[in-house]
């Protein structure tokens, strides 16, 4: 009897001491105390909004991975997240109606001039306050306006109704759960900032995304807002006339001359091959305005390279 325990002790011990049994006691007690320290709401939330950061982003994707409970908890916050916020498509700054807000401010102005006007004032200085008043509320269009510029000034006088409905499909993601990049380059925010200036002018919500414009970037930006001009004229292309796909097609060939000075890097080169492969569309849509087939094709190459070159 006791040689028969003996054996038993002996083959209990050699089963505790594989590698198979080390390894069971060491999940066994991994995932005790990852369910001892899971995650909270907060903690989950701030991780979806991309609010951390480093060590602390790290540690978080290593807990996800490690724990189910917290993984299934993570799902459910970021689709929860993404409900309450399916309508904003991502632009948190886009609030308050552009042309409204432009308006308001100007009577503000001419409200402190008039308030602020004595009688003694001689006649023709008065004359040069209210003309002062007169260009802060309807600025002249300089001489040196951009055609980009120009065809964003044309296209909203010729549709006063806006690009509201067209813009609701927009390509641009609701949420990420979380794992976009956190750090960009400058070149793609530079682009990233083009789109949503783009995007606000159309929508006329108030965007203050300019600093961009000036910077050795600024090639990048007016690409972004390019994009999304062509974009959404190319949803509405029954709406657009040959001469209008003419200036655009112009537009690409001065882009294509920039980015062709630039040196030779990833992003540039893909900036290139996108110009590349729109210019015949853009040949196409202006001989024939009303392809359907063309101006979706259009809209498929511009969605991929707003995608793409946006995460470099």
């Amino acid at each position: 009897m006791n040689t028969q325990n003996t054996y038993k002790m002996n083959d209990l011990k050699a089963v505790f001491n594989s590698d198979r049994a080390m390894a069971l006691i060491a999940i066994t007690a991994h995932q005790q105390s990852t369910q001892d320290a899971c995650l909270s709401d907060e903690q989950v939330a701030a991780f979806v909004n991309g609010e951390l950061k480093g060590e602390q982003r790290q540690s978080l994707l290593a807990h996800l991975n490690a724990c189910s409970q917290c993984y299934h908890h993570w799902l459910e916050t970021a689709s929860y997240l993404k409900s309450l916020g399916t309508s904003q498509k991502r632009l948190p700054f886009l609030k308050k109606p552009f042309f409204w807000k432009r308006w308001q401010n100007s009577l503000n102005g001419l409200s402190f001039f008039l308030d602020n006007l004595k009688f003694g004032v001689p006649v023709a200085a008065t004359a040069v306050l209210l003309v002062i008043v007169a260009l802060k509320m309807w600025p002249m269009h300089s001489m040196a306006e951009s055609p980009i510029e120009a065809s964003y000034r044309a296209v909203l006088t010729e549709n006063h109704q806006g690009f509201n409905p067209v813009l609701e499909d927009f390509p641009l993601e609701t949420t990420d759960l979380g794992f976009n990049e956190v750090e960009r380059s400058e070149a793609a925010q530079a682009f990233q900032a083009g789109i949503e200036t783009g995007y606000a002018m159309l929508s006329q919500t108030s965007a203050d995304i300019s600093v961009w414009k000036e910077t050795d970037w600024g090639a990048e930006y007016d690409l972004g807002r390019w994009f999304v001009l062509l974009w959404t004229m190319a949803q509405t292309h029954d709406k657009t006339s040959s001469d209008f796909w003419a200036d655009q097609q112009a537009i690409g060939e001065t882009l294509q001359a920039r980015f062709s000075k630039r040196a030779s890097e990833e992003m540039t080169e893909t900036v290139l091959e996108t110009l590349k492969r729109i210019q015949p569309v853009l040949m196409a849509l202006k001989k024939q305005p009303t392809y359907r087939s063309v101006a979706y094709e259009l809209s498929d190459h511009l969605e991929m390279a707003m995608s793409g070159l946006a995460e470099f």
